[in-house]
């Protein structure tokens, strides 16, 4: 349980540093209301079409990630140890990972799960459609904590760290071997990091290009965190922002910048939508769609953000 309560404030600083469609309303940083869509709305609950939660003392665990795929959503139900598969707004069928102790983070490639389980013994389980287990590989990487699942720009599965390195599955070993520095990208080939430099000033970095973007940074009180890019090379970053708002206290703000550095788009989601607070928060899809997973208190919401200028 300390180890779970560890990882879970972990989670949330990498998070603030990290079908038929209704319509929900979140705050911009400027204060107007941004229209966004709400595309699936699950309950929590025993039954097979519900997701699990456990509320004990302080803890409060719910769903950890999640992946959109076409018309498909997957829940990393990881209270009930399982993947919750929903097509068109409708529960289509479970995947059991019971072999996991603590599921916390999932991808999606190529008709397997990856599934990263358990920050004690950090292990990443590939598993097929069916729940098979086809490997597992042992995750050692020497002082730094893990973020999350990616794709590099070879299209292998990689752990990323809180330093943004790169750590490839390596099928022959079971293992894991450190690839670039930063998060691939698939537009240019280049991988990028964000860096807050001694000025307070935000910098999008990238070792192999020399490239180093000034991003504007107003109101972010925080830092930030990339969360995905396009096939048009935007970049796509959740902050955490100063609220200068009086019907808030703080916000999380999915931004929007250009391969130069340009803002070209925003979002804020108030952090008082947020009841259970998951590890993976956004997924970016090639064509620059933004879902959004919204752990609340009752129910579990994927948001489509639309990003206003």
């Amino acid at each position: 349980m300390v180890i779970k309560l560890k990882f879970k404030i972990f989670s949330i600083i990498c998070a603030l540093v990290c079908i038929s469609c209704s319509t929900p309303q979140s705050l911009n940083n400027t204060g107007q209301m941004n229209t966004g869509t709400l595309c699936l709305s699950i309950p929590y609950g025993t039954a097979t079409s519900e997701l699990g939660v456990i509320i004990s003392g302080i803890e409060k665990e719910g769903p950890k990630s999640f992946f959109a795929q076409g018309d498909y959503f997957y829940i990393l139900d990881s209270v009930k140890k399982r993947i919750a598969i929903f097509a068109d707004g409708e529960f289509y069928r479970a995947v059991s990972i019971n072999n996991c102790s603590y599921p916390l983070d999932l991808l999606v490639f190529q008709e397997r799960f990856f599934v990263y389980d358990n920050p004690d013994q950090p292990t990443v389980y590939e598993i097929d459609l069916n729940g098979q287990i086809l490997n597992q590989f042992a995750v050692t990487i020497p002082g730094h904590e893990t973020k999350w699942l990616s794709l590099t720009r070879n299209n292998h599965v990689a752990v990323i760290d809180c330093n943004y390195n790169e750590y490839e599955l390596d099928p022959p070993t079971n293992k894991f071997k450190k690839g670039k520095k930063g998060i691939s990208t698939v537009f240019n080939n280049n991988a990028y990091w964000i860096q807050k430099t001694q000025d307070g000033k935000l910098h999008l970095l990238s070792l192999e290009s020399s490239i180093d973007i000034p991003i504007e940074s107003e109101g972010i009180t925080t830092g930030v965190e990339i969360i995905g890019y396009d096939l048009e090379g935007n970049i796509y970053v959740i902050a955490n922002d100063m609220a200068n708002t009086s019907k808030v206290t703080g916000e999380f703000t999915a931004r929007k910048f250009d391969r130069f550095g340009n803002p070209s788009g925003s979002a804020v989601i108030p952090i008082s939508d947020y009841y259970y607070m998951p590890v993976r928060m956004a997924q970016i899809t090639p064509d620059g769609t933004v879902y959004l997973m919204v752990s609340g208190e009752n129910s579990l919401e994927i948001r489509k953000l639309v990003l206003n200028k």
